[in-house]
């Protein structure tokens, strides 16, 4: 997905917001990850530390135009509560 940026998409579905999350989370853990399924855990699944975090949660409020509080990550538990944050969000 080399060149991908949501600021050029009009509409973005599921799909094209789990591709750009995936990538995201990939950076913020700066190394190379397999398939996520939306049951998988952030923190323990994933090993998002609170570095990633920071991290992840500055990108993805670049790319979607979103703001995301810190209650909010307290509900954000699995690779699919984010998706469903971000496309509720938008």
């Amino acid at each position: 997905m080399t060149g991908f940026t949501i600021n050029n998409l009009i509409m973005l579905d599921k799909k094209n917001i789990s591709e750009v999350l995936f990538r995201l989370i990939a950076e913020a853990i700066e190394e190379d990850v397999r398939p996520i399924e939306e049951v998988e855990q952030l923190v323990d699944d994933l090993a998002l530390d609170s570095m990633s975090f920071l991290f992840l949660t500055i990108e993805i409020e670049r790319e979607f135009s979103v703001q995301i509080t810190p209650e909010e990550w307290t509900s954000i538990q699995t690779f699919g509560d984010l998706v469903t944050f971000i496309e509720k969000s938008l």
